[in-house]
């Protein structure tokens, strides 16, 4: 709290966003948001978004004459001090709907208890009606409070399909996500998915300039690249649609589960999101005007040995730690 106050007071910072994915889990937690409705209690402007597990916020209605478990109320609680505290907007990792592709890539916390093993036949469309029951409690709930629910979400898992773009933008947007940003499966160097692909030999594209999350850079077991490519434009498409997008913005002002802010915050970032897609670039890639940047653009750094030497000096480091010189 003592940063955020001098933030605010010394250097007018009013707007943050907290990256930690494990703050609902932090024993922190309570003690921070109560200090931010505080502060927001004696007069000074603060809001701010979060990342967050979907954990949080995915409880059921209580049953008739049924009492809330301590982990309810810790979620309960935990939404309402988020709201009091000035957050407008939840980001949240729902990453995929296919039960098969959370099991795949350990995300087990998306799935009911009961489908942490995987389903076949009708098991199997059981578990991914409960993900999306899940994903859609989750939605309402933050919406109970006023805050918004951007989410983040995936394409190229290994149980996708060529349809799986479009079919998850429509299940997104009917489960009440407000914002969504999607992005391509991508093994980040550095990564237990990088030496998983490496030591498998799915690496297709070593070009570091393409691990932006918008480029397919390995093999995919059940689609070619092309038609992962398809299907990660078809769900920008299939969400930011024209017809979505004005039903978005003609809907937000009249709508009485998001405060204000997150009214306002939306409004501004689905038209953004909207625009930025049209001018084919990731909306957290680029802002409104570029001036002079080439859209084949290339970074200088490519590969690991050209980061060494563009970043160490002049001469390349083998494996071995052996300097070599550059070739001109």
């Amino acid at each position: 709290m003592r940063w955020i106050r001098d933030a605010g007071e010394r250097h007018g910072i009013t707007s943050l966003f907290i990256v930690d994915d494990d703050f609902f889990r932090s024993p922190a937690w309570e003690p921070i948001l109560e200090g931010m409705a505080a502060y927001r209690r004696d007069g000074h402007e603060l809001s701010f978004m979060m990342q967050v597990d979907a954990e949080a916020a995915a409880f059921g209605d209580l049953a008739p004459g049924e009492r809330p478990s301590s982990q309810r109320q810790k979620c309960e609680r935990f939404l309402r001090l988020a709201a009091e505290a000035g957050c407008y907007a939840a980001f949240v990792g729902f990453e995929t709907f296919n039960p098969q592709n959370l099991l795949a890539v350990t995300k087990v916390q998306n799935l009911a208890k009961a489908d942490r093993q995987r389903k076949d036949g009708v098991a199997a469309v059981a578990a991914l009606e409960a993900v999306k029951e899940k994903y859609r409690r989750v939605c309402q709930n933050w919406h109970r409070h006023g805050v918004a629910v951007h989410c983040g979400y995936m394409i190229g898992f290994p149980f996708d399909g060529p349809e799986c773009g479009r079919q998850s933008a429509e299940w997104l947007l009917d489960v009440g996500v407000d914002l969504a940003s999607f992005f391509i499966v991508t093994p980040l160097p550095g990564t237990e998915d990088h030496d998983k692909a490496v030591r498998e030999g799915t690496i297709a594209d070593w070009d570091f300039n393409n691990y932006d999350s918008q480029h397919m850079v390995s093999h995919h077991p059940r689609m070619t690249t092309a038609q992962v490519v398809s299907a990660y434009r078809d769900a920008v498409r299939t969400f930011y649609s024209a017809r979505s997008t004005l039903h978005a913005l003609v809907s937000y002002p009249r709508r009485k589960d998001l405060a204000p802010a997150a009214r306002d915050a939306m409004l501004r970032q689905r038209l953004y999101y909207f625009y930025s897609h049209g001018a084919g670039r990731h909306p957290m890639l680029g802002g409104i005007w570029q001036r002079g940047v080439s859209t084949e653009a290339r970074r200088a750094v490519v590969t690991d040995e050209e980061a060494r030497a563009h970043y160490l000096g002049a001469g390349l480091v083998s494996a071995e730690g052996v300097r070599v010189e550059l070739l001109a």
